[in-house]
């Protein structure tokens, strides 16, 4: 039982690892903008460019900011946008105000492409904390960060495997597909 969570817990630090470390270019663009997703050939090493969306306060407001980031063309575009969207923006970009209302913590525990579209499953700490705006702000982070690589394609957020269609307790209603 013991070696079985040892098991358990030692594959969660290697996939968060992971994610963590698949993005690597990290530069701030202008804000409300961002290029489209791109890709490039270096020494056949092929790269792509996403673009991760955080905040950054202005006055009592939120700001929507797109951040550009560099992946690897070997992994699944989708997941490594939402990898770096959940790992949450570099010293660097933080001292530069920026932020996201997902909190930390927030897992990624599946991407599924079927006929109908994409769904993507959050940990339940995703809708934890925070009031209804900031649950809003953290959907308009996802769905602007997966938008551009979702091709057209209708994307459905799941949390903790059950399609996300209200809060407790908030009374919000969320759309789907998100974008």
């Amino acid at each position: 039982m013991v070696a079985a969570n040892n098991l358990q817990v030692g594959l969660l630090v290697l996939s968060v690892a992971l994610a963590l470390s698949s993005c690597t270019g990290r530069t701030i663009l202008r804000e409300d903008k961002c290029p489209p997703a791109s890709k490039s050939s270096i020494r056949s090493h092929v790269v792509h460019k996403i673009c991760v969306w955080f905040v950054r306060p202005s006055g009592s407001e939120l700001k929507l900011v797109g951040v550009d980031r560099e992946i690897n063309s070997n992994a699944d575009p989708m997941s490594e946008a939402v990898s770096c969207l959940l790992h949450g923006p570099v010293e660097s970009e933080k001292d530069n105000g920026l932020a996201s209302e997902i909190p930390r913590g927030t897992i990624l525990l599946g991407v599924q492409e079927g006929d109908d579209g994409i769904e993507l499953n959050l940990s339940k700490r995703f809708t934890s904390g925070g009031e209804g705006t900031s649950l809003e702000t953290r959907i308009e982070q996802l769905r602007r960060s997966i938008d551009q690589i979702a091709d057209g394609k209708k994307v459905f957020l799941d949390v903790e495997g059950k399609r996300l269609s209200a809060t407790n307790g908030e009374g919000l209603e969320v759309e789907q597909p998100i974008n």
